[in-house]
C-alpha cells in the first residue's frame, strides 16, 4: 500500500480532531504485514505510532474484497463495519498488443530498461513488471533507459543500470517524515530532515534529473542532480532547521510591517524547505492573502 492512503487517514484524523468530531472512527485495511512495509521496519514503526496517536485503527494481512450492507468483506479475517470506504485502485498493466507481458499485462524489463525479448524497445514506469509502483522509481527506470539508448547510439555515456532506491515523504504525522529504502528488502531509513536534495515540494518525486527540473519550474535555481544525505548528517540537518526557522521569522517580521506580499513569499520559501507549514502558519497564510489583496 502506498503512502498517500496513510497520509489521507492521518490528515483526516487530524481534521476531525480539530473540529471535535470524536465519534468518527477511522481504519486502514491492508494486505501488508506492517504499515508501509516497503520502506522498511523504521518506517513501519513510525506509521504505527502515528496511527495510534491519531486514533486510526489498523488491520493488516487482510485483503479487501467488497462492500456489502455496511460491511467491508475481507480475505484473512471477519468482515468490518464500514459506512464509507476509500480504496486504492487495483493495479493492471497496459496490455499492449504485440509486446511481451506477464499475467497482469505488465511489460517485463531488464536492469537497462529494455523490454525482454525485443531489440530497441525500452519501457519505464508503472507499465513495467517491477513490483513497486512509484514516481521516483519510474524516474530512475527512465534514467537507466535513456542512458542505455544513448550508449547504444554511440554517445560517450555509461550504459544505464536500474538500481532502485525508494524515497518518499510521509505527511500527516506532525513533522514530515522522509523515508528511504531498498525495495528489495535491504532495510530503510526515517528522518525528520531531508534525506536527499533537492528536497521540498520538488523532491516529493525524487529523480536524479527530474527533481532539479521540477525545482526550476517552481521558480528556483535547478542546482545539481539529486543527491542523497545520511539521516544523521549534522550539517544538513542543522541547515535544514535553521533555514526553516529563518524563513518563518522573516515572514512574521514582514507581516508586522504590513508587507504581506513579502511575508507570503517567505512562507513559500519555508514550505519549499519543510514541505508543509506548521498549522499556525497555514492560518496566517490565509489571513495574509486576504490582507494582501488590493
Amino acid at each position: 500500500m502506498g503512502a498517500p492512503l496513510y497520509e489521507l487517514a492521518l490528515l483526516t484524523a487530524s481534521h476531525l480532531a480539530r473540529r471535535g468530531l470524536s465519534e468518527a472512527e477511522l481504519a486502514v485495511v491492508t494486505p501488508e504485514r506492517r504499515p508501509l512495509e516497503a520502506f522498511g521496519p523504521g518506517a513501519s514503526t513510525t506509521v504505527e505510532q502515528a496511527l495510534t496517536k491519531g486514533g486510526v485503527a489498523w488491520y493488516g494481512e487482510r485483503e479487501p474484497r467488497a462492500v456489502e450492507a455496511g460491511r467491508l468483506r475481507v480475505v484473512g479475517g471477519d468482515a468490518l463495519p464500514a459506512d464509507r470506504v476509500v480504496a486504492l485502485p487495483l493495479l493492471g498493466g497496459p496490455r499492449i498488443p504485440g509486446l511481451p507481458q506477464d499475467g497482469g499485462g505488465f511489460l517485463p524489463t531488464d536492469e537497462k530498461g529494455a523490454v525482454s525479448g525485443l531489440e530497441d524497445v525500452y519501457a519505464a514506469g508503472d507499465g513495467t513488471n517491477f513490483p513497486v509502483k512509484q514516481g521516483g522509481l519510474a524516474a530512475q527506470q527512465a534514467d537507466a533507459a535513456a542512458a542505455s539508448i544513448a550508449h547504444q547510439a554511440g554517445a560517450d555515456v555509461a550504459e544505464g543500470h536500474f538500481r532502485p532506491v525508494l524515497r518518499g515523504i510521509l505527511l500527516g504525522a506532525g513533522l514530515p517524515r522522509y523515508l528511504r529504502a531498498d525495495p528489495a528488502g535491504g532495510g530503510g531509513e526515517v528522518s525528520e530532515h531531508a534525506l536527499w536534495w533537492p528536497g521540498g515540494a520538488a523532491g516529493k518525486v525524487a529523480g536524479r534529473h527530474l527533481a532539479p527540473y521540477l525545482r526550476r519550474w517552481g521558480g528556483h535555481e535547478p542546482g545539481e542532480p539529486l543527491t542523497d544525505f545520511e539521516p544523521d548528517d549534522p550539517l544538513h540537518a542543522e541547515a535544514d532547521r535553521t533555514a526553516l526557522d529563518f524563513a518563518l521569522t522573516a515572514a512574521d517580521a514582514d507581516a508586522q510591517w504590513g508587507e504581506y506580499g513579502s511575508a507570503l513569499a517567505w512562507l513559500d520559501a519555508a514550505q519549499d524547505i519543510g514541505i508543509v507549514l506548521p498549522p499556525e502558519y497555514a492560518d496566517k497564510r490565509r489571513e495574509w492573502r486576504r490582507l494582501a489583496r488590493p
